[in-house]
């Protein structure tokens, strides 16, 4: 019969727990008070040494010096100046005698012509109702003209209702009429309208003759007021 006992003992187990606590109970006590103490050290790192390295100078290039080129003027040709008179020079003027006049008489004109005084023609232009006889007649003509040429140039658009002309012509010795113009009108576009029956009436003037061409002035005035 066999005994053997294949169960270890119960105590035999506890004591090998108990020896690797307090084993691991020693090394960590003696892992605390070591760095406690200061027999822990850490070694200090060493110092460091800063060397300063100077760069050498540089080779500074050479300098290459341009020398300026000189050119030739061309020779200026030899001119001859003409040679300043003195100013002592006398200079020849013409005499004039105070007493005698200055206008050249026309040859084979009588002497004494020259100071005969000649009366010059009037150049003052006339006025229509003192040369012509039926100036109100062709008044009272544009009059009646002036409101169909008003609805034909849209007067009434443009606002148009009064403006005033002065038209001129030359009247002959004879009292012959010629170069019928307009010389001022008080607004352009309406003159404009007006200009072709105005001139076409005013050869229709009879004027008396003057004796002379004489230049004569026609007021005229234009409203549609009435």
């Amino acid at each position: 019969m066999e005994f053997t006992n294949t169960n270890p003992a119960p105590q035999r187990h506890l004591g090998n727990v108990a020896l690797v606590v307090l084993l691991h109970a020693a090394l960590v006590y003696g892992l605390v008070h070591g760095l406690h103490s200061g027999q822990l050290q850490l070694a200090d790192p060493p110092p460091l040494t800063v060397t300063t390295v100077k760069e050498p100078p540089r080779p500074e290039p050479p300098v290459t010096k341009l020398e300026p080129k000189q050119t030739k003027s061309p020779a200026m040709p030899a001119v001859d100046l003409p040679t300043p008179t003195s100013r002592d020079t006398p200079i020849d003027r013409p005499s004039l005698d105070p007493a005698t006049p200055h206008l050249t008489e026309a040859a084979g004109e009588p002497a004494g012509l020259g100071n005969t005084a000649v009366p010059l023609a009037q150049t003052t232009p006339l006025t229509a109702s003192a040369a012509c006889s039926n100036y109100l007649e062709i008044r009272d003509l544009l009059a009646d003209k002036l409101p169909l040429i008003a609805m034909r140039a849209d007067f009434d658009t443009r606002g148009i209702q009064r403006f005033d002309m002065v038209a001129e012509l030359t009247v002959g010795a004879a009292g012959e009429i010629s170069s019928p113009h307009i010389i001022q009108s008080s607004n352009a576009y309406a003159s404009r309208a007006m200009e072709s029956s105005v001139l076409s009436s005013l050869r229709k003037l009879k004027c008396a003759g003057q004796g002379s061409t004489r230049s004569v002035q026609v007021p005229l005035t234009f409203s549609l007021l009435d």
